[in-house]
């Protein structure tokens, strides 16, 4: 195998080993370094990332499924470290994925052996369950929505960006994605208005692959407005998604991640967070390659 710099004249032939994210950084000459893996001039791996401050954020790895435990994995890190290392000015580098699938779990053990430690996020996670168990909770027992909760889609793309704008200046951990993009669910997404503004918002997106609340703020109305507008929200999700569909919450702070816990508590944390000083990473052809996640 063989490694070598990923340019956007070459990403049609690597498009499909790169998340889309990290396809699209490389369309547009973005991302400070991608790798590419071949064997015999057929592209079966690829790495990418950015800086974020003194840690290279990988945000795309992957090694097809034909071409694993032969040592790919590591050939990308070790190509990785050595770019690193000569830079001389990056401290370490960081990979965040979801859990949700067996090749996850894999991918965990492979970071572990290669120098890679777990962070604590103290509760600040993803909260996987499903629409049925999040519904059983007591929290939804009742489901009634007062009279000035609104549907997003019962609101315009202007009040929906003057609400973004508002409740961005108020400090609220609204997603990264736009109130007005194709991503969020408007007829889940709940608001509660009075006198004509935005005084608090749930936001149910699909961040991480599947439904997720992905934002509730009480805002300027008071601790009271999230069970009414959660609730109003539940009323929808009863009547339009079945049961066994995958359903996450989003948890960004630690108050949040107790009350997760709390409201759902068969609810299972899936975000995964590693860290590897760049001197911990693979250096030599001797390291042990026959690995689950390689």
């Amino acid at each position: 195998m063989e490694i070598g710099v990923l340019t956007r004249e070459v990403l049609p032939v690597f498009s499909t080993l790169l998340l889309p994210e990290a396809a699209a950084q490389l369309e547009a000459d973005e991302p400070p370094l991608a790798l590419g893996l071949t064997e015999d001039n057929l592209a079966c791996g690829a790495l990418a990332g950015r800086m974020e401050g003194d840690l290279f954020a990988v945000t795309s790895l992957f090694v097809a499924p034909d071409y694993r435990r032969r040592g790919g994995g590591t050939m990308l890190l070790r190509a990785l470290a050595d770019v690193l290392r000569a830079d001389g000015g990056v401290f370490g580098v960081s990979i965040a994925f979801n859990c949700t699938l067996p090749e996850h779990e894999t991918l965990c053990a492979f970071l572990a052996a290669r120098g890679f430690a777990e962070q604590d996020d103290h509760g600040e996670n993803i909260y996987l369950t499903t629409v049925g168990e999040a519904l059983a909770s007591p929290f939804f027992a009742s489901r009634s929505a007062g009279g000035a909760v609104r549907r997003f889609s019962e609101l315009s793309d202007a009040a929906l960006r003057a609400a973004e704008r508002d409740a961005l200046r108020a400090g609220a951990p609204l997603p990264e994605t736009p109130l007005v993009s194709e991503s969020i669910d408007r007829e889940l997404s709940a608001a509660l208005v009075e006198n004509g503004g935005v005084k608090a918002l749930a936001v149910f997106d699909r961040s991480c692959g599947c439904l997720t609340l992905a934002c509730a703020w009480s805002g300027t109305a008071g601790p009271a407005a999230l069970p009414q507008l959660l609730r109003a929200s539940a009323a929808r999700l009863a009547e339009a998604h079945a049961a066994d569909e995958p359903f996450a919450v989003q948890a960004v702070t630690q108050e949040a991640a107790r009350l997760v816990q709390a409201l759902l508590p068969g609810a299972k944390p899936i975000s995964r967070y590693y860290i590897a000083s760049v001197q911990s990473l693979p250096e030599s052809e001797k390291e042990d390659d026959v690995h689950g996640g390689d």
